[in-house]
């Protein structure tokens, strides 16, 4: 294997693993802080000190993000729609983009799409999402930005997710059980707590949008620029 094949292996396995670990543990740090307080948090800290509570916490923590993940994508993400606080991705306006629609032309148009479609090139139809894999797959540099911002986008959805879930088990904890919760000396009033956090999920929420939308549409233009002015690198070779 290639050192660059190796290390945008070692960085995609890398991304895929933080940006589920992170969100996993913001909820559990929260949750635990917020229920046991900082000296059980720290005395849970120093048992991980060995390799085998350590990995058995890792294992928890990318389930945890996976899960985060999914019940943004389920549950916040058409809520935040219908709310106007984010807005879901629109493919019919990203089509119309310039790297877009020129990426779709230089495609159909390519020496070895005719020779594999022949006279039915004409009749060729791409989807928004067959055209950006051939994006990724044509364009090393489309590929590790798509990745990157997408990462960036799934940390940020994960976070919010992991804010919103400590916030609904504050509110029912205040109102329904407030014996356990950690008792803080110097906590702020419950309404100023809600409020950062509901804007500090909604931040979060926002950044996740603007990094999803990159990941959907810059591969286009990266790929173009491949095509155009590289355009040796991805001529069959004899």
């Amino acid at each position: 294997m290639k050192v660059d094949d190796a290390v945008e292996t070692l960085t995609r396995f890398f991304n895929d693993l933080v940006g589920t670990l992170i969100p996993g543990g913001v909820l559990v740090l929260g949750l635990a802080t917020m229920h046991l307080g900082p000296g059980k948090v720290q005395s849970v800290g120093r048992a991980l000190e060995s390799w085998g509570p350590a990995l058995a916490a890792l294992t928890i923590l990318f389930a945890v993000g996976h899960g985060l993940l999914a019940f943004h994508s389920t549950v916040l993400e058409p809520l935040l729609s219908q709310l106007k606080v984010t807005k879901p991705f629109n493919q019919e306006s990203a089509m119309t983009r310039q790297s877009f629609v020129l990426f779709q032309k230089l495609i159909s148009s390519h020496t070895r799409v005719k020779e594999v479609m022949g006279e039915e090139v004409s009749n060729l139809t791409w989807t928004y999402n067959d055209l950006r894999n051939v994006a990724l797959s044509i364009s090393t540099e489309a590929s590790s930005l798509g990745r990157r911002f997408m990462f960036i986008a799934l940390l940020c959805h994960g976070v919010g997710a992991a804010i919103v879930l400590m916030l609904v088990d504050y509110l029912v904890c205040v109102f329904f059980a407030p014996n356990i919760l950690f008792p803080y000396l110097n906590a702020w009033p419950v309404i100023i707590q809600v409020v950062l956090m509901l804007l500090v999920a909604g931040m979060f929420f926002r950044r996740g949008e603007a990094f999803n939308s990159r990941a959907m549409t810059t591969p286009f233009s990266v790929a173009v620029a491949d095509l155009i002015f590289r355009p040796a690198s991805h001529e069959p070779k004899n």
